[in-house]
């Protein structure tokens, strides 16, 4: 813009939200989320790991690497006018149907449970089947579970996180923890799927336990993260649309919801949002074998510079 003489009507910004993924901290879009007040300092801050041996919490991490900053993070310091977010599908969809752009009009809702299964241990060779209180067997068919129950309700329920104690060779665990991820397009169906998912697991429990048990299996169930489905802001996609067509026509842009979650589902709350996404090789993404070519991420860039333009020129007016 500098180069060619462009003053906008209002100041742009490039923002990199912390922690989108989670995947440390057990909660999605965590500086979005903050920055949108869906969520309280306190409860950020007090986050613990999930990933360290010993864990540690978002605030030891941040005063160690000296990003414990004073400017607020909140969209009433630091308000923005609208939000537009570049973004890799993360799935097969465009590269399938050979397209250059996804114009996102939404994102599918998503919950985090962590389940915690309690059970007794106890020597592998001297302990019958028919009297073990044994949690990770228990584990292994809840997480069968997960995958029928999604499936029936035409929506995905993942398991990634599974921590097992003792971990020792010849002793039958006695504590065992998994974190699901379950997502749907409908709020009121992921619902559904929780409270079948739930019943399911209780089944399991009663049925694991061993004939002769001293101690029956006992599940646990703590909700870490929710993200209600997104429809993003007409206008927004309207600029995005229009760039995409524009710049590459028709027959190679299509509108698609996003399968996960982003930042701009944080932002959307507070302020006009639109995703652009650009196609994943293979549809692979969260792998090292994720990639995008310098070409399609250049097309990315070019549709969200000249939708942000257009954008910028509509407010004035």
């Amino acid at each position: 813009m500098k180069e060619n003489a462009y003053i906008p009507n209002y100041p742009f910004a490039v923002v990199n939200w912390t922690n989108e993924e989670g995947a440390r901290f057990p909660k999605s879009t965590m500086g979005s989320s903050l920055w949108a007040e869906n969520v309280t300092e306190e409860s950020i801050m007090n986050l613990q790991s999930v990933t360290d041996q010993e864990p540690v919490t978002v605030a030891q991490e941040l005063e160690r690497i000296g990003y414990n900053g004073t400017t607020l993070a909140s969209y009433k310091t630091n308000p923005l006018g609208a939000h537009f977010e570049l973004h890799i599908e993360q799935g097969p969809i465009l590269e399938k149907e050979n397209k250059k752009i996804g114009i996102v009009t939404g994102a599918q809702a998503y919950d985090w449970f962590k389940v915690t299964v309690l059970g007794n241990s106890s020597h592998t060779g001297t302990t019958p089947l028919n009297t073990r209180s044994d949690a990770l067997f228990a584990v292994s068919q809840m997480i069968v579970k997960c995958n029928e129950v999604g499936n029936k309700h035409n929506g995905l329920v993942s398991v990634g996180i599974v921590n097992v104690e003792p971990a020792v060779v010849n002793v039958i665990p006695n504590k065992v923890s998994f974190v699901y991820d379950a997502r749907h397009e409908s709020d009121e169906t992921l619902a559904k799927i929780h409270l079948e998912l739930e019943q399911e697991f209780k089944k399991i429990a009663d049925s694991a336990k061993g004939d002769f048990s001293s101690k029956p299996l006992k599940v646990e169930i703590e909700h870490l993260f929710n993200s209600k489905a997104v429809n993003f802001h007409e206008k927004c996609i309207s600029h995005i649309k229009n760039a995409s067509v524009d710049l590459y026509g028709e027959n190679n842009v299509r509108e698609i919801m996003s399968g996960a979650g982003h930042d701009s589902c944080s932002t959307s709350s507070r302020c006009p949002t639109s995703m652009i996404f650009i196609p994943s090789r293979d549809g692979i993404s969260h792998s090292p074998e994720e990639y995008s070519s310098p070409e399609l991420i250049d097309n990315g860039l070019n549709v969200l510079l000249n939708a942000v333009l257009s954008y910028d020129q509509s407010r004035q007016n």
